[in-house]
């Protein structure tokens, strides 16, 4: 199982938000890390095929060594997507909405049924499954939408800043939630808060402006730093970004 990026450019006007973009995703937690702007939010609507990116001949995008262009409806079968900005119904209890992201997705009536008391126990929310959205806190809210990126039982799931706008405790929640998902599933998240990543990545990729800044495992990336620097990530994060 993997997804491999080759030769990926993306412009808007005159602004190049991805560079020769070539990365292979594996099972596990593989996590982008940037600042605004760095291009993570237009590489993940790629890989979902929202944005096409630029055309040239070297350029692919494979699913286990086939397009995802030419595997079409196949590869979206496959794909959980959490955007990073996602309208909710807030009139609609938990079940209700996810009963109409099911029907989206063009899942049975019958497999969802089965599906969402499964991952509302999941996300930790079996509690509040008749209960309206617009009385959610922000972080049962990200937990819902994590829950809708996860039904049809998808192999690839991408997360746009699921922590964005949470506490830090429901960012502890969401953080073992989506290490537990990633044990039999390629999860790519995208964030620039190096405390949601540092220990449940398998994986790190620091994007600036469209190009990898580097690439490897935390210990990888923090045995770069000179002696004289506490290793740990934050510190990688800062050597790459503090000039942002």
């Amino acid at each position: 199982m993997t997804l491999s990026l080759k030769n990926i450019n993306k412009f808007y006007g005159k602004n190049h938000a991805l560079k020769d973009f070539t990365a292979d995703f594996s099972p596990g937690v593989n996590a982008l890390l940037g600042p605004n702007g760095a291009g993570k939010t237009t590489l993940m609507n790629i890989i979902t095929g929202n944005i096409v990116p630029e055309r040239n001949d070297n350029r692919a995008i494979d699913w286990d060594g086939e397009s995802i262009y030419k595997l079409g409806k196949n590869y979206r079968s496959i794909l959980g997507f959490m955007p990073q900005h996602q309208g909710l119904y807030e009139s609609f209890t938990a079940v209700r909405f996810l009963s109409y992201m099911a029907a989206l997705k063009g899942l049975s009536a019958a497999r969802a049924r089965e599906q969402i008391p499964e991952l509302l126990e999941a996300v930790e929310l079996s509690h509040a499954a008749k209960k309206r959205l617009g009385g959610f806190s922000g972080g049962m809210k990200q937990r819902v939408l994590i829950a809708q990126a996860l039904l049809g039982a998808p192999q690839l799931v991408i997360l746009d800043e699921p922590t964005a706008g949470v506490d830090p405790k429901q960012r502890v929640v969401i953080r073992k939630l989506i290490q537990k998902i990633s044990e039999n599933k390629i999860v790519i998240i995208s964030t620039h808060i190096v405390s949601d990543i540092e220990t449940i990545a398998s994986d790190v990729l620091l994007l600036k402006k469209g190009v990898i800044a580097a690439h490897g495992t935390v210990k990888e990336l923090v045995d770069t730093l000179p002696e004289n620097v506490e290793k740990n990530l934050e510190n990688v994060y800062m050597k790459h970004f503090g000039d942002e």
